[in-house]
């Protein structure tokens, strides 16, 4: 009698094909669950380096604001320098020594010809330069002229040498014709000491960026560590009315690895492994049936239905392992994962951390989102809806929401979702990860933008926001906004006599009782910039507002800071006090300017006092 089918070599061959067949099936149905893990952290890590570059891109136009904010109000005072020209030399040279970043401030006539020049060291080339028609910059000299305003020019090759950036603010000043165009008022800067200045106090130390003008690179810092991928992230810088800077920031190792976890890795290995040892059992328990059959000759019929039924149970128990295996190894993880099919609404699984964390059963969350899921989930219908399109679309989705734990406090959540069909049936594969942190750092980040680094108090940036909202609030209920603007006396002798140290001192004590001056609502100090503080007090009419002023000399005299300088030996303050009602035909700058000349009128008038200016309504 021949020998039963199931020893034939041929089928054997088929068998171990079969075993090789069912392990890539499930090799690849494992590397497919692991790179979707992995798309899911890279995205984060992009979706975090963009909203970082993005703020980091913000902070450096807020600081070069700070400087250019400078240049403007010393390019306001041309009037007086034009008949003075020593003491446009003086003031010129204190802003050299407040900004270091600044290779020469210059007269620019308008021929075209560079007449005034701070420092001469190191600028010599540049004594009576003029400029020739060819010259790169004479586009922004025109541009700037034609719309009356500062603008930063690109990168060019300066004529002391290397590459440099110039900022135009155009000159006026009043003749008997009238109002008379003079020039511009030049700002030359070297690119890297430029950048180098802006970038001194943000938080860069963990990032490789670049930052190119146009389409060439003008400064460039990388760590060792910056990996070679083309998931870089760029977002456009405005410096100076001129937005053509690019800041690109590259991916790194460290934050690569910040915001890995061993999830994608454990899955990969452990599939791997179940899978392996799922075919080598079935392998071996196919080897030993065909043992079996050959040793049961004389019964045939009987061994057949023996092994058979035997394979089947093997095999059924086998699957059965590796399912709770899979389902003990999701249910230990950090983050929540179920799997949802929409039509209709129903949840094919969920991990133990989807009700673990939000202090529920997983029939009492099943019995909840049947009922009503909103309880759970605010906005889950309109949520669904969105799946809806998604399934359409066969596409994957990253999505901020919230959920609310059994003790009604609410938790956020980036669900991670993938859509799946299998067998005509749309699933819908939901990942969802904690990231309380990083909102929570993404909005100290915003924070920090709104807030000076030395003093504690609110920036110039807040200031032009807070301005531009009270004006409008004011404007709609007819109150008066008051405008305090304080400025210390010899402040620069201070610190060259005592030092930058000792100077921060003074400010932050300074700023410290500024504050104590404020409580209403709607009143804030900001530093306005170096020793330049404002008081924005809306619903106070002047005279209200030159009490405050009494208030904050008194405060000073209180200090009793040591200062050679002055008259009293004493650190005193120059106040000038601005105060209208807001009106349709008028705009905040012009509070601004008034608050600005009646602080140069107590300067004028012998400092350590205060003179204001009303606007007539």
């Amino acid at each position: 009698m021949d020998a039963p089918s199931y020893n034939h070599p041929s089928n054997q061959a088929i068998n171990a094909l079969l075993v090789v067949a069912l392990f890539a099936c499930l090799a690849t149905g494992t590397i497919w669950v692991w790179r979707t893990l992995v798309i899911a952290e890279q995205q984060q890590s992009e979706k975090l380096l963009q909203q970082e570059t993005q703020i980091l891109a913000r902070q450096i136009e807020t600081h070069f604001t700070y400087q250019s904010n400078a240049l403007q109000r010393f390019a306001q005072r041309w009037e007086q320098y034009h008949q003075q020209r020593t003491l446009w030399y003086r003031d010129a040279d204190r802003l050299l020594h407040d900004f270091d970043n600044l290779q020469a401030i210059e007269w620019l006539d308008t021929s075209h010809q560079l007449r005034w020049i701070r420092p001469l060291a190191g600028n010599e080339q540049a004594i009576d330069f003029r400029y020739p028609a060819d010259h790169p910059n004479i586009p922004f000299v025109a541009r700037s002229r034609e719309q009356g305003r500062p603008i930063l020019s690109s990168h060019f090759e300066l004529v002391q040498g290397g590459r440099g950036l110039a900022y135009y603010v155009p000159l006026y000043r009043q003749t008997e014709a009238g109002r008379q165009f003079d020039g511009h008022l030049i700002a030359i800067f070297r690119v890297e000491q430029l950048i180098d200045s802006l970038l001194r106090r943000l938080p860069v130390e963990h990032m490789s960026l670049m930052i190119s003008d146009g389409s060439q690179p003008i400064f460039q810092r990388k760590r060792a560590d910056t990996l070679d991928s083309p998931n870089q992230v760029q977002t456009r810088v405005q410096l100076g009315d001129n937005n053509n800077f690019i800041l690109h920031t590259y991916p790194s190792r460290e934050l690569q690895q910040r915001h890995s976890t061993a999830v994608p890795m454990t899955t990969l290995v452990s599939g791997l492994l179940a899978s392996l040892l799922l075919c080598y059992a079935l392998w071996l328990a196919l080897l030993d049936l065909h043992r079996l059959r050959a040793l049961q000759d004389s019964n045939r019929a009987l061994q057949s239905e023996i092994a058979r039924r035997q394979q089947t149970e093997e095999v059924l128990q086998t699957s059965q392992s590796r399912l709770r295996l899979i389902l003990d190894m999701t249910d230990y993880s950090h983050d929540a994962l179920f799997i949802l099919s929409l039509d209709p609404l129903e949840i094919v699984y969920m991990n133990r951390t989807c009700w673990t964390s939000i202090g529920y059963s997983g029939e009492q969350l099943r019995e909840i989102i049947a009922i009503s899921p909103e309880d759970v989930m605010p906005g889950a219908k309109k949520w669904l809806q969105a799946l809806q399109q998604l399934v359409i679309h066969s596409d994957s989705a990253i999505y901020q929401r919230q959920v609310r734990t059994r003790t009604g406090r609410l938790i956020p959540l980036e669900i991670s979702v993938r859509h799946m069909n299998r067998l005509g049936r749309d699933y819908l594969i939901c990942v969802g990860r904690n990231n309380r942190q990083q909102l929570e750092a993404t909005a100290q980040l915003e924070r920090l933008t709104q807030l000076d680094g030395l003093t504690g108090l609110f920036n110039r940036r807040h200031f032009d926001t807070a301005l531009v909202s009270e004006w409008r609030r004011l404007q709609r209920q007819q109150l008066p906004l008051g405008l305090l603007m304080v400025d210390v006396d010899y402040f620069k002798h201070y610190n060259d006599s005592l030092g930058h140290q000792a100077g921060d001192d003074a400010l932050r004590q300074l700023g410290h009782a500024l504050q104590l001056h404020v409580g209403r609502e709607g009143e804030r100090v900001c530093r306005y910039g170096g020793e330049e503080f404002a008081l924005l007090l809306p619903g106070a009419d002047l005279q209200q507002c030159r009490k405050v002023a009494e208030l904050i000399h008194e405060a000073v005299r209180e200090m009793n800071i040591q200062h050679a300088a002055t008259p009293t030996n004493r650190m005193t303050v120059s106040i000038g006090v601005a105060c209208t009602i807001p009106g349709a035909d008028r705009q905040p700058e012009g509070l601004l300017g008034a608050a600005d000349r009646a602080l140069y009128q107590a300067k004028a008038a012998g400092r350590n006092c205060s003179a204001s200016a009303e606007l007539v309504s």
